[in-house]
């Protein structure tokens, strides 16, 4: 029995080959990248590189097309959206449809737009967090009141034009911000803007046969990265809730689910919310096959023998830990402001106790198995040479800001520019604003200017928060959309202009040689720290602190020029 094995980059992908390897299928995996840590587990017989979903669905779609041809495998696992949401694209007559482990495209539709998994938990009387849904530009932003929110597209992923965008819901504090987040994610669809609850996460896992729960577990989150709420590195397995329990089999029936999914709650006190449905293998499956629950050889028992798994007893207060995010988790829990009451953060003292855990036989870290040892070996020595790196480069940096003022200063000098290219990450908030503003300053005189950013999306538009501040400085951005550097517009520049290290670091990526023509803008400003902060997702109070950086610096740097 052939089986192949997508996304070859999740958590859960890994998880899925060790499950299955160990039960002795014959094993295919397929990532968009080689550099992972599940392509050095000894369990896949093959491994295939397939074009990046995200980058274009179609070419995607037609390699599965191919390699199915080929090979003919018995099922093919998709783990991730990245290809769900493109292969759930297949009719019913192409050759690949019958051979996906996905679900059914109602059943989908329901699980997958967390819209209609709030309208559906509704209707069946399961609490919600209290939830307003943007449908087009024409909303009212002064009708809330109560931040922060969670903003959330009702897909995590969506494509343009063949191009996809991963959708991550994003934490709201102020109007500004509110209206900034909802206006990018409504050019992909409906929006949700919704209450923060309290509470704990809570994950209700299962198999499911037509609806009825054949197989379930519980974890509890213990450490979520990012701090704000995210998916968890650190996880416990606590006994199945029976309220929780009954609300996951009401929605699950409803749909007529079938197959792996995991339901998602915050429960606080004697109170609980549906938070959204994974219809799909989840980040934390390391955990479950740890604690007992084999959701991986169920599944393929499930689809090929029709076979019921037994409902194990499986081990309460076990955990499991997703290394190299969590210590990420550390890094940001230790700098973390703790009476934040926006952060999920946690003792430092009791984070490093529970480091020993690991000594008790109670806890795992994901992927260490001493009969696949080599992906959580290459995943410690990854984290090592990645940590080694960040620390060198933050050693780099220091010395580059420190040289920044002399070094920007000599380039104008050396190049008597005439052709001036203004970079940011973006391209929508401070580049555009500083193109506009120094071609008011050298209107009639022969000097071009130009912006550009790194993001590679282009034709955005500027976030209308900023579009109204800029206005107040006499900038009008309304008819601004994005573009993204080349090297065409690299060359053609006389010097570069950058706002921050992000920006270096990148434009070094892009091109080693383009250095030697940079200037820091904020070299031209009375201030010991010359990095100018990214407006995207501030206050007005702090866009206006910045544009008044940006028109000092950029008054500045034309007088040097002229």
């Amino acid at each position: 029995m052939k089986i192949l094995i997508l996304d070859a980059h999740s958590n859960a992908a890994l998880a899925i080959v060790q499950s299955l390897g160990r039960a002795g299928y014959e094993l295919y995996l397929a990532g968009a990248s080689s550099d992972v840590i599940s392509w050095h587990s000894k369990y896949p017989r093959q491994h295939f590189i397939y074009p990046d979903p995200l980058m274009d669905k179609d070419l995607f779609k037609n390699w599965m097309l191919d390699i199915q041809t080929q090979i003919q495998f018995d099922k093919i696992i998709p783990v991730t959206d990245n290809t769900i949401y493109p292969l759930m694209e297949l009719t019913a007559d192409t050759i690949l449809v019958n051979s996906f482990i996905l679900p059914d495209k109602k059943s989908f539709e329901w699980a997958f737009n967390k819209e209609k998994s709030l309208e559906l938990a509704s209707r069946l009387k399961i609490p919600v967090p209290e939830s307003a849904r943007i449908k087009s530009s024409s909303w009212a932003p002064q009708d809330f009141k109560k931040f922060p929110y969670f903003v959330k597209p009702v897909h995590s992923k969506a494509w343009r034009e063949g191009t996809g965008k991963i959708l991550e819901p994003k934490i709201v504090k102020t109007k500004d911000e509110l209206m900034t987040c909802v206006e990018e994610f409504l050019d992909f669809g409906h929006v949700l803007i919704q209450e923060r609850v309290p509470g704990k996460g809570v994950g209700i896992e299962v198999l499911c046969r037509h609806g009825e729960i054949v197989q379930s577990f519980a974890h509890q989150r213990i450490h979520e990265y990012p701090l704000t709420g995210g998916g968890s590195s650190y996880r416990m397995s606590i006994p199945l809730p029976p309220h929780l329990m009954e609300a996951a089999q009401k929605l699950l029936k409803e749909i007529h689910w079938h197959g792996v999914a995991m339901v998602e709650f915050k429960t606080h006190q004697d109170n609980f919310w549906l938070m959204e449905i994974n219809g799909r293998f989840w980040g934390s499956l390391p955990l479950a096959i740890f604690a007992g629950v084999d959701f991986p050889k169920s599944l393929i028992e499930l689809i090929f023998q029709d076979k019921l798994p037994l409902q194990t007893n499986y081990r309460k207060k076990v955990y499991a830990r997703h290394l190299k995010v969590d210590i990420q988790w550390f890094k940001a829990n230790l700098r973390a402001d703790k009476k934040n009451p926006y952060l999920l953060t946690r003792g430092v003292f009791i984070s490093l106790l529970e480091l020993l855990r690991i000594f008790t036989g109670k806890e795992c870290w994901d992927h260490a198995s001493f009969k696949d040892p080599k992906p959580i070996l290459k995943e410690i020595s990854k984290i090592f040479t990645t940590e080694w790196a960040a620390f060198t480069s933050k050693l780099k940096m220091k010395a580059v800001l420190k040289d920044a003022k002399k070094d920007s200063f000599k380039a104008i000098n050396k190049q008597s520019p005439r052709r001036i290219l203004i970079l940011c990450y973006g391209n929508i908030c401070r580049s555009p604003f500083v193109e506009r503003y120094l071609q008011k300053l050298f209107q009639n005189r022969l000097i071009q200017v130009k912006s550009s950013g790194f993001y590679n999306i282009p034709a955005r538009p500027s976030p209308t928060a900023f579009i109204h501040i800029a206005k107040e400085a006499g900038i009008d951005l309304s008819d601004h959309r994005s573009s993204v550097i080349d090297h065409r517009l690299a060359n053609w520049a006389d010097i570069i202009v950058i706002m921050d290290g992000k920006n270096w670091n990148l434009l070094i990526e892009f091109d080693k040689k383009l250095p030697a023509k940079t200037v820091w803008l904020g070299a031209f400003l009375d201030k010991k720290d010359i990095e100018i902060d990214d407006p995207y997702s501030k206050n007005e109070s702090q866009m206006r602190e910045i544009i008044a950086d940006l028109i000092e610096a950029s008054q500045s740097l034309a007088k040097q020029i002229g």
